[in-house]
């Protein structure tokens, strides 16, 4: 029995090496702790770096709840790019006159309902500082940068479409798209696929 442990143990020792790994990350900006999750798959570096994919989570939800229950981690394994799943804020909103403190990204769908007084946190220079973190972390191909995003993280990722075309190639939004707020001149225009 003590042989057979050793070996379920060395197995599960062996067959971790070759699973994709998780990393959770934080870092204090300006003033607040922010999360996200990066997963990177298992095998070796593809020829010109990671392709990098970030994965926007909607209202009410956060980058762990996303890590969980899409299928981006298991894609980005399978099609070997690095998978992030950031987390927003909270912060309290109105809608049909209740008040209530809620995950939000920053955009214009969060100054739409946003309850007054607030300190909103600037979610584009978020993403700019992960980016920059993931970059000298791991050996990633600059132009195979993208986001994704659902419902308030579809809105996000087509906010960052506009501010941040200089980052990103491609943005995708589900369930959402640009909110007029966040309407504005791009540098340069990148693809932009927006599922309603």
């Amino acid at each position: 029995m003590k042989k057979l442990m050793h070996l379920i143990v060395l197995v599960l020792i062996v067959g971790n090496t070759l699973l994709s790994q998780r990393y959770d990350a934080k870092m204090l900006l300006d003033g607040k702790i922010r999360e996200f999750i990066v997963v990177r798959p298992s095998g070796s570096v593809p020829s010109g770096g990671y392709p990098l994919v970030f994965m926007l989570h909607g209202t009410a939800q956060d980058g762990e709840k996303f890590y969980d229950i899409t299928s981006w981690k298991e894609l980005g394994e399978k099609e070997k790019f690095i998978t992030v799943f950031p987390s927003s804020l909270t912060y309290c909103i109105e809608e049909d006159g209740i008040m209530k403190m809620t995950t939000k990204w920053n955009n214009g769908g969060l100054q739409h309902i946003a309850c007054p007084g607030q300190d909103f946190k600037d979610d584009v220079k978020f993403f700019r500082k992960m980016v920059d973190t993931i970059k000298v972390t791991f050996p990633i191909n600059g132009a195979m940068i993208f986001v994704s995003g659902f419902s308030n993280g579809g809105q996000m990722s087509a906010k960052l479409a506009i501010e941040m075309n200089d980052v990103f190639a491609a943005s995708t939004s589900n369930g959402s798209g640009l909110h007029d707020l966040d309407s504005g001149a791009v540098a340069h225009k990148i693809p932009v696929w927006d599922m309603i």
